[in-house]
């Protein structure tokens, strides 16, 4: 397998990685299972948020589960207003872990720990085909050299951001309790609260050294036998950003707090298989920003299909930003998710 520095497989290592993790997937064996699993779990990946806390769309329900999640998305915004200059060029690559344990009938406590590694890519010219057959928008994309990598935010032409190809490391650590509040007939409430440990690389871009906190409200309404609707909203506490530039340089990027929401909906298609389409949003963050595409909410349109067996499933979903904001312009993950027994 193709080898990036450090030892860190390339992107098409990556790419054949994911691959032979759907071709397992799709062999599982069938076993009879017909039940509602919750949301796509897909966040927002702009890069400059991978550090502050975001939403992962979540069921109002409490389980008990383990599982592991694979996605690479493409990212390309290039602008300069005012002091401040943005070059995004570039992929990400995040791989988690995610465990989740129901205590009683009310409670869920969970971790969610995420790994990242940057680099060029190579998915440039699919995504200006995409776009250009579907007549959407791509910022420029069709004129700059494919598969190159920019990772850097300036502010009166000093870079206080960036980030380095080819590595590997850790985000932050999210931790979570969901306790449902209220259940009657169709509708499920609950508050989920996180907290956000500082445990990501300042000196990579995926953790500023400090906590954020979070709460949303969770909601379930089952529209029908083979339909449940899903709402999460709520704000996240954040504090000022804190960067290392590849020049050795720190500095405070001032942020506040953002509101963050999702609506999704879950079709069961017989007694395996479910439809999944949602759509996540994020309020802007950054404060004295001048970049058009970082001063407007972020739209996060997301569609999948899951397969279920009887104590496990595993999701495949397509993201694309709708809105030309902070949000990756392509992306796509894998999932796979195993039941395990509450207390």
């Amino acid at each position: 397998m193709p080898r990036a520095d450090g030892g860190i497989p390339s992107a098409s290592g990556w790419m054949n990685m994911l691959l032979l993790l759907g071709a397992l997937l799709l062999l599982a064996p069938d076993l009879p299972a017909q039940s509602f699993h919750g949301p796509l779990a897909v966040r927002n990946q702009f890069p400059l948020f991978m550090s502050l806390a975001r939403l992962q769309p979540r069921s109002a329900l409490p389980q008990s589960c383990f599982g592991f999640a694979a996605s690479h998305s493409s990212f390309f915004l290039q602008e300069e207003a005012g002091p401040d200059s943005v070059q995004l060029d570039m992929e990400l690559t995040e791989t988690s872990v995610e465990v989740a344990q129901q205590l009683g009938h009310y409670l869920e406590i969970g971790l969610l720990l995420p790994f990242y590694s940057f680099g060029p890519g190579m998915l440039d010219e699919g995504v200006h085909f995409y776009h250009e057959s579907l007549g959407l928008p791509d910022a420029g994309r069709r004129y700059e050299r494919k598969n190159r990598f920019r990772m850097r935010y300036n502010q009166f032409d000093v870079p206080v951001w960036s980030g380095v190809a080819g590595r590997y490391a850790p985000g932050d650590l999210q931790i979570h309790s969901k306790t449902l509040l209220w259940r009657y007939r169709r509708i499920a409430l609950a508050w989920l609260f996180i907290w956000e440990a500082p445990t990501g690389s300042l000196k990579q871009a995926t953790g500023n050294g400090q906590t954020d906190l979070a709460n949303f409200l969770l909601m379930n309404y089952d529209a029908g036998e083979y339909w449940r609707l899903y709402l999460n909203i709520g704000v996240s506490s954040h504090k000022n950003l804190r960067t290392h530039t590849t020049n050795g340089l720190h500095f405070n990027l001032d942020v506040h707090d953002s509101v963050q929401a999702a609506i999704a909906s879950e079709f069961l298609l017989g007694t395996q298989w479910a439809f999944l389409w949602q759509t996540v949003y994020s309020s802007p963050v950054f404060r004295h920003v001048h970049i058009p595409e970082m001063d407007r909410p972020g739209w996060l349109l997301s569609i999948g299909i899951r397969r279920a067996n009887k104590n496990s499933f595993w999701e495949a979903s397509f993201s694309e930003d709708i809105n030309t904001a902070a949000a990756p312009d392509f992306g796509f993950q894998l999932r796979w998710v195993r039941n395990i027994r509450g207390l």
